[in-house]
């Protein structure tokens, strides 16, 4: 049996090596074949791997267009753009870097609006407790948003980056404080200076009425020493007065009345006096006063 195979082989020995050299030809033909496919295959998957990712880049630009970060929704919007749904790990990338850039976009433009609050200590307005207290709540605001940025979209260095602001109400905090004592510092001496006032007051009303009492009994002693003529006015404490003529004739004497007086020394003296306008006056015309009501003004003539 093995010498008719031996013999086979022997007198089919070019068939068979055709064969094999057939067989080995399909083979690396076939091998061939299925690398260039596979290559080709994965050719095509990169081109169209590429092709996906730029247009999910476009896309994620195109979303992106609309993006606000000054806005009030700037949070929640973005929060929508980067759970939108992408065909390629190159555009969630992208679409990751971009939500990271926004949301310190948002961060920074807060930061910008809160540092915008502060004063210079030598500004007057660093005075004004109402504007410092208004600047420490629109600070705080801008705080407590960019704390909301970073609860949803997690900052590097939050702390410090907030530092900035936290240190302006710290200073602002301290101002106001300074200024809420000398409030009460000058509300306590106005309290102070008001209660001096009243009492100051009440003494005057008391002293006055005491003026009052002692001025009414020194009128009523000078309305008893009138002269006889019926006028106010008041002759030098040492003089008696008596009326000489009350006759309001005296044409000579403008309407003036003829008064005589004595005094303490037996001196005798005569003035005239004028019962339509109180003027008094002496024989040569100078003018003693007038007794028409209150006191008596001297000056001559």
């Amino acid at each position: 049996m093995e010498n008719k195979f031996v013999e086979f082989i022997k007198n089919n020995k070019k068939v068979i090596i055709s064969s094999v050299a057939v067989g080995v030809v399909l083979v690396l033909g076939f091998g061939w074949y299925s690398y260039y496919q596979h290559q080709a295959e994965q050719q095509a998957k990169i081109v169209q791997l590429e092709k996906d990712s730029k247009s999910d880049k476009e896309q994620v630009d195109k979303l992106f267009e609309s993006f606000d970060a000054s806005s009030d929704e700037s949070i929640s919007k973005l929060k929508e753009l980067s759970e939108t749904s992408l065909k390629t790990d190159t555009g969630k990338d992208y679409l990751n870097n971009k939500v990271k850039e926004s949301s310190k976009a948002i961060v920074d433009f807060h930061l910008q609006k809160g540092l915008a609050y502060d004063i210079k200590d030598s500004d007057d307005k660093f005075k004004d407790k109402t504007t410092l207290e208004n600047n420490v709540k629109e600070i705080n605001k801008q705080i407590d948003f960019i704390k909301k940025v970073d609860e949803t979209f997690k900052q590097d260095n939050l702390e410090e980056t907030t530092k900035s602001l936290t240190d302006i109400v710290d200073k602002f905090n301290k101002q106001i404080e300074a200024l809420k004592k000398e409030e009460e510092q000058k509300a306590a001496e106005k309290a102070k200076e008001e209660e001096k006032k009243q009492s100051e007051a009440k003494t005057q009303e008391s002293s006055g009425g005491s003026s009052s009492s002692s001025s009414s009994s020194s009128n009523s002693s000078s309305d008893s020493g009138s002269n006889g003529g019926g006028s106010n006015y008041e002759a030098p404490a040492a003089e008696q007065y008596s009326s000489g003529n009350s006759n309001n004739g005296g044409g000579s004497n403008d309407g003036y009345t003829q008064y005589w007086s004595i005094d303490a020394g037996g001196n005798h003296s005569n003035f005239q006096a004028n019962h339509s306008n109180g003027d008094v006056r002496d024989t040569n015309g100078n003018h003693l006063g007038n007794y028409g009501g209150g006191i008596t003004e001297f000056r001559r003539r």
